[in-house]
């Protein structure tokens, strides 16, 4: 990497402050026309390159483009593709003419040009990967302005823009890791290994078990990735199972556990375990009957409690975003196995203006 002087940057510090130009003319969005022309004139060489721009590019589409003439370019590539027509100069140059767009990207002479670009698209993969990676710049500044100018004019509720913040450059990483498919054989192998733990393990749970032996005979334990929803009517004791879940994973098999309690505060929540724990009644401690006798039995239960590697979030009215970067956070201090939230309906989704209380749910179980 070089500094705008042309000097290696090479195991240097960057000082953000000093290093980098922050100058207005300085600001000219990140694209290269010629990385831009590669890519469509790999395209129109051979058609098929098209697949594996596709697939880079995601949902972002023909925007990747920073040059309207080279979007239209695509866009009109794109509708050839999607009526599984045939992608060449003449083919495009057709469907530009239908979308009346051609003079607007220089004419058939233009096109004549890019085909004159390459002779391979053997390199396709790599130029595509470049022109994503300067619309995430692009994105990266345009999301950067919007932020300093609602912080500048205080037009936004500071955590909202917080939120909104997160959740577009959220975005944006989500776009730049799209998962390949995988291949067969290397399933095969991962399954394989899997197989062989398990056998070797001699036990039928094989995820985090619950305590609940019913439970553990039916699913197993709970696996990694399973989504887990209880559901009761209010009062039914949803939040007494789900802490028993978390401490039964916790304390009796050594699984570090998250618990996100939007309803209760932590400190209630922790006299809850105390009271299980001890096997002492927690409505004679929450209405102050607490005798000795139970107080001592509360202490001497405490030792297995406290060693076990139980975290516990009583943040009010958590938004997706922050639940997801807090857990995130903890599985890589603590390698989490299990998350439990209690309760789904109070974390704050990311509101649109559009979605319906169904649709919000759903979005947060994601």
């Amino acid at each position: 990497m070089k500094d705008t002087n042309g000097k290696s940057t090479e195991g240097k510090r960057i000082d953000l402050a000093k290093d980098i130009d922050f100058s207005l003319e300085s600001r000219i969005p990140p694209y290269s026309t010629e990385i831009e022309q590669e890519v469509l004139a790999c395209i129109l060489l051979e058609g098929d390159p098209i697949e594996q721009v596709i697939q880079i590019f995601g949902d972002s589409g023909e925007s990747v483009f920073y040059e309207q003439r080279h979007q239209l370019v695509y866009k009109a590539m794109i509708e050839l593709y999607q009526k599984r027509l045939a992608i060449d100069l003449l083919t495009v140059a057709e469907e530009l003419s239908k979308m009346d767009e051609l003079s607007n990207i220089g004419g058939r002479q233009y096109l004549a040009e890019l085909t004159n670009k390459v002779v391979s698209s053997a390199n396709i993969e790599y130029y595509a990967r470049l022109a994503k990676e300067k619309y995430l710049y692009r994105r990266m500044i345009s999301i950067s302005s919007h932020i300093s100018a609602a912080a500048y004019t205080s037009a936004i509720d500071v955590f909202d823009l917080v939120e909104l913040a997160s959740q577009q450059f959220f975005n944006i990483s989500q776009a730049g890791l799209k998962k390949k498919a995988s291949n067969i054989k290397e399933l095969l192998k991962n399954a394989t290994r899997m197989l062989e733990n398990l056998s070797a393990s001699q036990t039928s749970v094989t995820g985090v078990a619950s305590g609940f032996s019913e439970l553990d005979e039916m699913t197993a334990g709970f696996q990694p990735s399973d989504l887990i929803i209880i559901a009761a009517r209010p009062s039914a004791g949803k939040t007494a199972f789900s802490l028993a879940l978390a401490r039964n994973a916790a304390v009796d098999f050594n699984t570090p556990v998250l618990f996100f309690s939007l309803e209760m505060a932590e400190v209630q929540l922790a006299v809850r375990l105390m009271c299980a724990e001890a096997g002492v009644e927690s409505q004679a401690v929450r209405s102050g009957r607490i005798t000795p006798e139970m107080m001592g039995k509360i202490i001497n239960s405490m030792d297995d409690l406290a060693e076990a590697r139980l975290f516990i979030d009583d943040t009010p009215g958590i938004s997706i975003m922050e639940l997801t970067a807090k857990a995130r956070r903890m599985k890589q201090e603590h390698n989490i196995g299990m998350i439990v939230v209690d309760y789904l309906q109070l974390v704050t989704p990311v509101r649109d203006g559009k979605s319906n209380r169904e649709q919000e749910i759903a979005q947060i179980s994601r």
